[in-house]
């Protein structure tokens, strides 16, 4: 496990170092902090690890994603933050980000160390691989979706996930650098 930092909204920043905090403890300090737990850890469909903590005071929500080294890459699901700025943190791997804008797809590779912002209202979709951690966080006042029933600022986009599902990682790869 990596030890990482990110600052996720003006004074607050968000440390982890395995070596001295486990997970639970990493929970208790964000709830001091006036965090609280959305959703005990747990491991959803893509087969990845997710912890996320919601501040409710500030419209900030950050979630730790730690996908396996036995889970396969591939995309998640194409999605919309109408209220939140959505930002990504890759602490170690790599992910392959796609943002539909307007009628083009920007292709972003996010290596260990970078990140990238996507702007509310912007459609978007991650190529995530195999040993990836990332920190996203969201910040702004949500827009619960009617259709979601985790009643949060995440709206399904099919016609967008009809564009990128059927894209390889290699060819996400090559779009990205191609973009560059």
């Amino acid at each position: 496990m990596h030890r990482w930092s990110v600052r996720i909204k003006g004074d607050i920043k968000l440390e982890y170092n395995p070596k001295y905090l486990t997970p639970d403890q990493l929970v208790m300090a964000l709830a001091r902090h006036g965090f609280n737990l959305k959703g005990k850890g747990r491991i959803d469909t893509t087969n990845k690890v997710q912890l996320t903590v919601i501040h409710e005071d500030k419209g900030v929500s950050v979630s730790v994603s730690i996908v396996p080294n036995y889970a396969p890459a591939g995309w998640e699901n194409a999605h919309i933050h109408q209220g939140q700025d959505e930002h990504y943190f890759v602490v170690s791997g790599k992910i392959i980000l796609a943002v539909l804008c307007g009628d083009d797809i920007e292709w972003h590779t996010l290596e260990a160390g970078s990140s990238f912002r996507v702007p509310k209202g912007y459609p978007h979709n991650a190529f995530v691989y195999p040993e990836t951690i990332t920190v996203v966080s969201k910040i702004g006042e949500p827009v619960p979706c009617p259709e979601n029933e985790k009643d949060d600022d995440w709206w399904p986009d099919p016609q967008f996930h009809k564009k990128t599902a059927y894209i390889s990682g290699a060819k996400a790869e090559r779009l990205a650098k191609l973009a560059y």
